[in-house]
């Protein structure tokens, strides 16, 4: 609305105001969407923003991540955005389901998210030995070896970088930079919640469930994933297979998580900003 003698309305003038105080982050995400979000929401994402480079002591949040998607967010269109950098951003593959502050689901047979991310082409922080991937899931499902959350791959035993949640017998699958994807028994209770996978060196992968320390995998680092990262299925070699019809709230890819004081900050942060929209499910 203009303004007297072409000075900025007074709406013009609100909406710059509630932006003033946001993290440069924030600001570069919300800009130039097509339906703006609320200024409650705006300030949710920001917080999120600071517990991260407050809690991993970083300047920007590209100091760890390479992509950061927030899918449970307010609008589909600002949750298939990357929170790191505008670059990277999401595409919704065959009509995956929206839930506005929880985020897209599958329908285990075609739909998928398409990150755009190729870690071999577009990785800044992510490198072989030292990588993190994480999936934040709302959904209890038990799942099976077919159904893969995260990830690409050149074929089943190369260049693996992938998250298989709670598949049977209470298992998780990963591969981060392997040639084959590990697994860990017996260990979750149930599928809800943060997985974190992280790479700390040429032969050891970290995993961590809800920001605990949850086991060890000694597969040897061999190469990075060639393929784009699909979330909702698995990216093999341009073919999405392993569809999955978990709900997926947030999905990241960064430098190796160093410490389990680190997947715990993540955790948290991450817990935060579900709880603050009442749609968290770390108990």
């Amino acid at each position: 609305m203009p303004g007297i003698n072409g000075l900025p309305g007074v709406r013009t003038m609100v909406q710059q105001g509630a932006n003033v105080n946001l993290t440069p982050e924030t600001k570069t995400y919300i800009s130039g969407l097509v339906t703006p979000i609320s200024t409650a929401q705006k300030k949710k994402i920001d917080k999120l923003v600071k517990d991260l480079k407050t809690g991993l002591a970083i300047t920007n949040l590209s100091d760890f991540f390479d992509v950061f998607y927030v899918l449970a967010n307010e609008t589909a269109e600002l949750g298939l955005r990357n929170l790191v950098k505008r670059a990277n951003d999401a595409t919704a593959i065959n009509s995956p389901s929206f839930v506005a502050l929880e985020g897209f689901a599958g329908n285990g047979t075609s739909s998928y998210l398409n990150s755009n991310y190729n870690q071999n082409l577009h990785s800044v922080k992510s490198t072989l030995n030292s990588t993190s991937i994480g999936v934040y899931s709302r959904s209890n499902l038990a799942g099976n070896s077919n159904s893969v959350e995260f990830g690409a791959r050149t074929a089943a035993s190369s260049k693996v970088n992938m998250i298989q949640i709670f598949i049977a017998g209470a298992k998780i699958a990963q591969g981060v930079n392997n040639g084959g994807a590990g697994a860990y028994g017996n260990i979750l209770p149930n599928s809800k919640g943060l997985v974190c996978i992280s790479r700390n060196s040429a032969s050891d992968t970290v995993l961590y469930k809800n920001g605990i320390y949850n086991g060890i995998d000694h597969s040897v680092s061999t190469s990075l994933s060639e393929y784009n990262i699909f979330l909702g299925a698995l990216n093999q070699a341009n073919s999405a297979v392993g569809f999955s019809t978990h709900q997926i709230s947030i999905g990241f890819i960064g430098k190796n998580i160093a410490t389990d004081s680190q997947a715990l900050i993540i955790s948290n942060s991450i817990e935060s900003y579900m709880n603050s929209n009442g749609k968290g499910v770390i108990a």
